[in-house]
C-alpha cells in the first residue's frame, strides 16, 4: 500500500496562496534550474499516459508509448486513481493536463496532414520524450527523423528506445545540440538532413524556455534551411502573461510554477502579433489555436459538454516557409 497523497506531491508539489506575485520576467532571471531536462520531459510523458486512459476516446491520447519513459515514481503515480490525479493536478495546475491533452492529439494532426501531403523529413526541436518516429511515421523508407535536443535526455530515451523494442528506432538520427547556445543546421546537416526535401519542424513545449536571440535563431535556421511547403509548428507564451496578467486560466499558478521550479518563461509574442511575428522572420500563417480553439476541437465530447479546461497562457501555431 502506499499514501496517495504522498505520491501525488512527487510529481506535483504543493504551492501555497499566490499573493503579491510579480510579473514572471521580475522573478525569473534570479531563479536558477533545480531539475533535469530528463526530469521535465518525464512529466510531459506522464500526463501523456495518463491522458491514454481518457474514457471519450474522441479526447483520448494515442500516445501509448509514453508510458515507456516513466521513471519508478511516476509510474507509481500512474496506479493511483485516475480521478485522484486529475482532480489533483486541475486543483495545483489548473489547465495543464488539459493543455498537454489539446497540445498532443493537435501535433499528431498536423505530424499525419504533413506527411500525407509530401513532406519527407521530420524534424524534432527539444523533441524530449516525444515518440511520434515510431507512432505515426509508416512510411520509413521516404522519411527521415531528426531529434535534436540536449545530450543527457538524448541518452535515456535511447536507452528506453533500445530496451523496449520500440518499431522505428533504427531510422531516428539523434542531433544532440543546445538550442539555447547555438543554431541546429550544421549539426543537422551533418546527420543527413537534406535541405531540398520538404520538412515538418515540430518545437513542442521549447520556445518559451528560449531567450528571444535564441528563438529567433531557431527560426532563422528553419527558414534558411527549408524549401516552400515546409512548415514548422509550435506553441509560445503569451506576452501579457509575461508581462504579468494572471486573469486567465492557470496562469496564477503557472507564473509560480515557473518560478519555483526554476524554468523561466523566457520568451513571448505580442496576444495580437503573430502574423507581424511571422512575416518579420520569413513565415507565414497557417493556423493558430488558443484555449477556446483547443477546448472547442480537442477537448469537448461527443455530447457536447467540455471535459476539461486549457491553460490559458499558450498558443499553438502552424506557419509556412515563405518561397
Amino acid at each position: 500500500m502506499f499514501d496517495t497523497t504522498a505520491s501525488l506531491e512527487l510529481w506535483t508539489g504543493e504551492f501555497g496562496p499566490l499573493d503579491g506575485v510579480p510579473s514572471v520576467e521580475e522573478r525569473a532571471p534570479a531563479a536558477r534550474s533545480r531539475r533535469s531536462p530528463v526530469g521535465s520531459a518525464e512529466d510531459i510523458a506522464f500526463l501523456r499516459a495518463l491522458a491514454c486512459a481518457e474514457g471519450d476516446e474522441w479526447l483520448r491520447c494515442h500516445d501509448s508509448l509514453a508510458r515507456h519513459f516513466l521513471g519508478a515514481r511516476w509510474r507509481l503515480a500512474l496506479r493511483l486513481p485516475r480521478g485522484l490525479c486529475l482532480a489533483y493536478a486541475e486543483r495545483h495546475h489548473p489547465g495543464v493536463y488539459g493543455y498537454v491533452l489539446a497540445r498532443t492529439n493537435h501535433l499528431d494532426t498536423v505530424v499525419i496532414r504533413a506527411l500525407a501531403e509530401g513532406a519527407s523529413q521530420l524534424v524534432l526541436l527539444g523533441a524530449g520524450y516525444d515518440s511520434r518516429a515510431h507512432r505515426l511515421v509508416t512510411a520509413p523508407g521516404r522519411v527521415r527523423v531528426f531529434e535534436v535536443d540536449l545530450a543527457p535526455t538524448q541518452e535515456r530515451k535511447r536507452a528506453v528506445v533500445g530496451a523496449a523494442g520500440l518499431d522505428g528506432r533504427e531510422r531516428v538520427r539523434y542531433v544532440p545540440v543546445d538550442l539555447e547556445r547555438r543554431s541546429p543546421e550544421a549539426a543537422l546537416v551533418a546527420a543527413g538532413y537534406e535541405l531540398g526535401r520538404r520538412t515538418l519542424f515540430v518545437a513542442e513545449g521549447l520556445l518559451y524556455y528560449l531567450s528571444p536571440g535564441a528563438v529567433d535563431r531557431l527560426l532563422g535556421a528553419v527558414t534558411r534551411n527549408a524549401p516552400p511547403g515546409s512548415s514548422v509548428v509550435f506553441d509560445y507564451a503569451v506576452r501579457s502573461f509575461v508581462d504579468g496578467d494572471l486573469s486567465s486560466h492557470g496562469a496564477r499558478q503557472a507564473a509560480r510554477w515557473f518560478v519555483r521550479a526554476g524554468e523561466p518563461c523566457r520568451s513571448a509574442i505580442a496576444d495580437d502579433g503573430i502574423v507581424r511575428f511571422l512575416a518579420s522572420r520569413g513565415l507565414a500563417l497557417i493556423s493558430e489555436l488558443g484555449p477556446p480553439q483547443l477546448e472547442r476541437g480537442y477537448l469537448t465530447r461527443d455530447d457536447g459538454t467540455l471535459a476539461h479546461r486549457s491553460l490559458g497562457i499558450f498558443r499553438i501555431v502552424q506557419a509556412r516557409v515563405v518561397g
